[in-house]
């Protein structure tokens, strides 16, 4: 099993980009098994991070089964993609303007938004979360929302950078 957090921040970034996709979760990312945060961030791009992209909020912690041998390569790509990767910036502000103007999204291969990065790795660890969706036309809320083999195990407060009760 692994772990996907799902961040509702409190901050104006996180409320547009909930508006704009019409979903609950601004930011997601792999939770790791020694508390670390595999995500892409604007600042630092898709590293591994000790300390959650946001302060304060909701997280939504979830599962999703996979074989070892997935789980395995998955840790595995993760180290490796770490620090190779920027933020996609654009690629989220073409996510944000094709639902207002039903256009294609932008895409880059060497740049990753925060969804896009999860989703990358999981498929190229042998997990099809969504098939027929590009990596970069998902966005937090419809991989957690949407994604049938992905399940909420718990819902916990965000605090000065803490997860309460998790």
């Amino acid at each position: 099993m692994i772990r996907i957090i799902g961040y509702r921040g409190i901050k104006k970034r996180s409320w547009l980009i909930r508006i704009f996709t019409r979903k609950k979760h601004d930011h997601v990312g792999f939770l790791l098994e020694d508390g670390r945060v595999a995500d892409a961030r604007i600042k630092g791009g898709f590293d591994i991070y000790t300390e959650h992209n946001q302060t304060n909020g909701i997280v939504d912690i979830y599962a999703l089964d996979i074989i070892e041998e997935q789980h395995k390569l998955l840790r595995d790509l993760i180290l490796e993609n770490a620090g190779r990767h920027d933020y996609d910036l654009a690629g989220v502000t073409g996510y944000a303007l094709s639902k207002i103007f039903d256009r294609k999204s932008f895409q880059s291969r060497r740049r990753w938004f925060c969804s896009e990065a999860v989703v990358i790795l999981l498929r190229l660890a042998g997990v099809i979360i969504f098939d027929g969706y590009h990596p970069h036309e998902i966005s937090p809320g419809k991989l957690l929302k949407d994604a049938p083999m992905i399940r909420r195990i718990k819902t916990c407060l965000l605090v000065n950078g803490e997860i309460q009760g998790g």
